[in-house]
């Protein structure tokens, strides 16, 4: 616990101290009398109703409570097997208030409580946070206790992290807590890789052995466990904004125990709450007067008034005072404990104690994490300096004293550190950091207060050393190794380090072979030599390469290289052991002659071969087994007094089980294990032995071999990782893979992707041929792929049409390989759909016809109107100049002898005049049209601005009239349109051209659906109906046509959706006039229809659209 220290207020001069000294004497005999008259009362019980009560007498089975044997301290299961901890303190209190008895029961893990609470099992669950998940089966009782989260992290981490700090590294979470779902919503998209373990124990294990990067957990446990698993390598590195809100859960299945445990819980008072949370989470809440003595002493005051009528006045003010000053202390009080207690879960999750030494008079104080960092009990040794050098280890007391004299000597300034050893109280020295600040001064500035911070660092000490230890054995077997070693740099190859052995074989000293050009040792061209060191870096390394190399004496010889990437003093470097096989293959080209050569063989075997007695005594080994065993000849290892085959199994167990299964099978065995090296290090190999007997039968002798199979396994797992990625590939691609047997076409795997498209289940595409999925429409094959890779090896996108399961056509592009798949030949195919690729192609080549059919009929519109301009003129010409009441036609005809009247009637009875009107009319029409083709082909001048609606809708009916296509198979004119607008319809704000190109799509498609009707539509009509709306113009299109079925309906604005013979329509007709409405104009469109009752599009367009709204204009 922490020091609370409480600053009284100062006391004001008083000319009256005889008048208070008596008043303050009353009030303390009237509170001493009230405490003395007031017992402590019992607690208060639950007001229950007689249900509850008989509910909790009748059902004692089902009062139990399961709990986290390992979850201090708030639950815990106690050495001597009870329930302990906080919860355990509060469930006491809630069974006297309640009148019965819980039963706790330990539970396997948090998972298994959460089960438990679910189903009912065990109704009560102690320590829960609420979520909203969990209120589906559980009601939760006020919290009572809220503690922090913290990132725990190892020492060496910096302080003030964040969760966006540990982006591409692990944080290990329990599996199943609060704090799992919290990091995973946080984990930036999966970027932090989120581990579950099982408890938190194993968390802060994985933690302080590097597994994990951090641990995100309750602080109050975290701090436990740091201390109680003794990890003073970790510390806490952040917070997070995430808090433990802990309270009791009731399973809902349980409502009378609901009730009656909320009551009980609900009456614990809440002074004695904090008192049984202080006690288990060191929330000190010290302070001046608790709530009981301030009631009292509020009731001793009225007490006071009553007797001593004219003090009344003094007691108002005296209680005034007071308490303003308990709430300003009370106040205070909180914000200190709330200090103390972060600072005390911290030094205790650091395994740190603070230490306050002041240098004038020698003594010192210490926290009481300082005596738990040493296991102590609080003053057990004394507060001076000679108390701290009893516990010092003798041989590093001098050099600490003498560094904080010194420290003192130089004025005290910046920070005093120093690492010693400190006796604990388990007889074990471990090592402490010291560290240190001065904070006070006297007058000729020496020191008189220094605060410091001890921390057990005594496992990383230990850590440190073994890490030298580590290096120094590297550099042993670096120099000592019998074949050449060597560390080039990655960027130009220049050697930074040799072995002995490699300065032997090329007869040069260290330096200069580090300053000489390293392709001088190698014979590599300077091509091969970058080629070899990207490959290296690309790869991960080249392991066993044999290659011959040309010696320096002109002859060849065979070495086996293995090379991989290493960092080395900063930077990037290889490593690469080189081994001279030439012996090796001279051996094995003389054991191909003479089995004489047996010495030999034995001699330059790359495997190790031993003989040994059956107790374990090595007879013979050759130099490969010494090598492999660390020893630089096979006469060392033979001349060891040691049992040297016993020594190189890790345990004796692995022994025992060779030699039973020797003796089960005496001619021969093989077991793939694990055995020591000369330095201890362990490899993987493989013994094959058999078992010798002698003259009477007992087992004599082992022969056999041993191969170092590390780099095998290494390959192994090379390519085990290998194979995930493939297989990951394989199933997340998006386009379709089928790998089938090239030898009978038996498909023996696929994707979902391929699933997916053509709609077959897994079951139906396994162990099927291929050719009978019918994947291709009748007549089609896939021979001619198929036969390009069985002759090229691969095919390279193959297009040919394929159809679903359910018949539905499709395009797909096939590109294969040929790969072999357990010795047999295989294909792999990956199929991808591009039937929507080839009909956006389709529409495209077809839009750029309309657009090029539009340039020319804008063309000939230009041309036509030229002759029709001067017919509408002839005869408006005509008309004029036959006029009777013209005064230049008559005195023309005058002068011709021709009666104007006679010409006038003779028109009129030859009906000339209507001719000529006719003329007239039908120019004029036939200009309106090319004018609105004209208008309605120029996309590039469609600007947004207000529109004319009428005369929007007018001309589209015009134009639609006179529609070419819709004359050959209905003629526009047998349709009855009507056209209804409003009187007052808003200005709306709008491209008329789109608008209008919408109007045009529905009217075709109106006519079109009436006209191929079956039976027909004996009397078509189309109703256009305009009418305002509150912002906005509502515009309807209805027809008595045949309408459209539920499954056409739902697919009408889908883009190339058409129910139209091919070439007749493209199916975007539809979509493009909704895309306009709404996303052109922000608008909505809509279709309702019925078979048998016509379609009916509503379109609403608001006064302004949104700015983001407007549409790309179309060319």
């Amino acid at each position: 616990m922490l020091r609370t220290c409480h600053v009284a207020p100062t006391a004001r001069p008083d000319s009256h101290p005889r008048k208070r000294g008596v008043l303050a004497a009353a009030l303390l005999l009237a509170i001493a009398a009230l405490c003395l008259l007031h017992p402590s009362p019992a607690p208060a019980q639950a007001l229950l109703t007689e249900e509850e009560k008989a509910w909790l007498a009748a059902n004692p089975d089902k009062l139990t409570l399961s709990f986290d044997r390992n979850f201090p301290p708030f639950e815990f299961l106690s050495p001597d097997g009870k329930f302990s901890g906080l919860t355990a303190d509060i469930l006491h209190l809630v069974e006297q208030r309640m009148g019965a008895r819980l039963t706790a029961i330990p539970a396997a893990d948090w998972p298994a409580q959460l089960r438990m609470l679910e189903s009912g099992e065990t109704p009560v669950v102690p320590v829960i946070v609420r979520t909203a998940e969990r209120e589906r089966y559980a009601q939760f009782t006020p919290p009572y206790s809220d503690v922090p989260t913290a990132i725990i992290g190892r020492r060496n981490e910096p302080g003030n992290r964040q969760l966006d700090d540990y982006v591409g590294r692990r944080v290990a979470v329990v599996k199943g807590y609060v704090s799992e779902a919290y990091v995973r919503e946080r984990s930036r998209d999966g970027r932090i890789e989120v581990v579950t373990v099982p408890n938190v124990q194993a968390g802060l294990r994985d933690v302080s052995f590097g597994v994990v990067d951090a641990m995100v957990e309750n602080l109050a446990v975290a701090a436990h466990y740091i201390d109680s698993e003794q990890l003073p390598n970790l510390k806490v590195v952040g917070m997070t904004d995430l808090a433990y809100p802990l309270g009791f859960a009731v399973s809902r299945k349980y409502p009378l125990l609901c009730s009656a445990l909320l009551k009980a819980y609900s009456a614990i008072p809440p002074e004695e709450m904090e008192r049984t949370r202080a006690r288990w989470i060191r929330l000190d809440t010290g302070g001046l007067l608790s709530p009981d003595q301030r009631r009292l002493l509020r009731v001793a005051a009225v007490a006071a008034a009553v007797m001593v009528a004219w003090l009344a006045l003094v007691t108002w003010v005296l209680r005034r005072r007071l308490r303003e000053k308990v709430a300003a202390l009370d106040h205070a009080r909180r914000k200190a404990d709330e200090q103390a207690t972060r600072l005390s879960l911290v030094l205790g999750a650091t395994n740190a104690g603070i230490w306050d030494y002041e240098p004038q008079t020698g003594s010192i104080y210490y926290s009481p994490e300082w005596y738990t960092m040493l296991g102590r009990q609080p003053d057990a040794p004394p507060h001076t300096y000679e108390g701290w050098a009893s516990l010092t280890h003798p041989d590093d007391l001098a050099r600490a004293t003498a560094g904080l004299e010194a420290y003192m000597a130089s004025g005290s300034r910046g920070d005093y550190e120093s690492e010693f050893r400190m006796r604990h109280a388990n007889g074990e020295w471990r090592w402490v950091l010291g560290k240190g600040q001065t904070v006070a001064w006297d007058d000729s500035g020496r020191p008189t207060r220094v605060i410091g911070l001890n921390m057990d660092i005594h496992n990383l000490k230990q850590h440190r050393e073994a890490a030298l230890e580590s290096e120094r054995r590297f550099r042993t077997i670096f120099e000592n190794a019998p074949y050449s070693i060597v560390i080039n740099r990655m960027s130009d190859g220049a050697y930074l380090d040799v072995n002995r052995a490699f300065l032997a074989s090329q007869g040069v000293d260290r330096e200069e072979a580090r300053r000489g050009d390293p392709l001088r040792f190698s014979g590599a061209s300077p091509e091969e030599a970058t080629a070899f060191r990207r490959a290296v870096r690309n790869q991960g390394g080249l392991h066993n390469v044999a290659t011959r190399i040309l010696r320096g004496d002109g002859t060849y010889g065979h070495i086996i290289f293995s090379s991989v990437p290493v960092s080395f003093g900063g930077e990037e470097a290889i490593l690469s052991i080189t081994v001279d096989v030439t012996e090796m293959k001279a051996a094995e080209e003389a054991l191909k002659t003479s089995e004489e050569k047996y010495r030999a063989i034995f001699s330059n075997a790359p495997i190790g071969i031993f003989r040994t007695r059956y107790d374990g005594s090595l007879l013979d080994a050759n130099p490969a087994l010494a090598r492999m065993l660390g020893y630089a000849a096979r006469e060392e290892l033979l001349g060891l007094n040691e049992n040297r085959a016993l020594a190189l199994h890790p345990h004796p167990a692995q022994r025992q089980r060779l030699l039973d299964m020797l003796r089960e099978t005496p001619q021969g065995v093989r077991m793939e294990c694990q055995l020591l090296r000369r330095d201890g290090s362990a490899f993987h190999a493989i013994i094959n032995a058999s078992l010798q007997s002698d003259a009477d039968g007992n087992p004599a002798f082992l022969d056999g071999t041993i191969e170092d199979i590390s780099i095998r396994k290494q390959a192994e797992e090379q390519l085990r990782q290998s194979e995930q990625k493939f297989f990951q590939l394989f199933h997340l691609s998006p386009d379709a893979i089928v790998v089938a047997r090239l030898a009978d076409d038996t498909v023996r795997d696929v994707n979902q992707a391929f699933i997916h498209m053509f709609g077959f289940t897994r079951d139906e595409v396994l162990a099927t041929p291929a050719s009978e999925l019918a994947i291709v429409p009748p007549g089609a094959t896939l021979r001619a792929p198929y036969g390009q890779a069985r002759r090229d090896g691969a095919v390279r996108n193959h297009e040919f049409s394929a159809r679903h399961k359910d018949g539905t056509p499709m395009n797909c592009l096939l590109s294969c390989a040929l790969l072999p798949i357990d010795g047999e030949d295989h294909v792999v195919a990956v199929l991808r759909d591009i039937t929507q690729i080839k009909k956006m192609q389709e529409v495209i080549i077809q839009t750029e016809k309309m657009v090029s059919l539009g340039g020319i009929a804008a063309g000939i519109a230009h041309e036509i109107n030229n002759p029709l301009g001067i017919v509408l003129q002839a005869a408006q010409n005509m008309a004029q100049r036959t006029r009777p009441d013209f005064a230049k036609n008559v005195a023309v005809a005058q002068d011709m002898g021709l009666d104007m009247e006679l010409l006038a009637r003779y028109m009129r009875e030859r009906k000339l005049d209507v001719f000529l009107a006719d003329i007239q009319a039908a120019a004029l029409r036939a200009s309106a049209i090319i004018r609105h083709m004209l208008e309605f082909s120029r996309r590039s001048e469609s600007k947004r601005k207000l529109c004319d609606l009428p005369g929007v809708l007018h001309r589209a009916l015009s134009l639609a009239q006179s529609d070419y296509d819709l004359k050959k198979s209905y003629d526009f004119k047998k349709i009855d349109v009507s056209l209804r607008m409003d009187d007052e319809l808003p200005p709306i704000n709008c491209t008329e051209t789109e608008i209008e190109q919408v109007a045009i799509n529905l009217l075709r498609n109106a006519a079109q659906a009436m006209a191929t009707a079956d039976p027909p539509v004996e009397a078509p009509r189309i109703d256009i109906e305009v009418t305002a709306l509150p912002g906005g113009v509502r515009i309807v299109i209805a027809d008595n046509g045949p309408g459209m079925p539920p499954e056409i309906l739902h697919r009408a604005f889908e883009p190339f959706f058409t129910t139209k013979a091919p070439g007749v329509g493209t199916g975007l007709g539809l979509s493009v006039s909704y895309f306009i409405v709404t996303k052109g104009h922000g608008g909505r469109m809509e279709v309702e229809s019925s078979p048998g009752q016509g379609t009916r599009f509503i379109i609403e367009l608001p006064v302004d659209p949104p700015a983001d709204s407007t549409p790309e204009v179309s060319p």
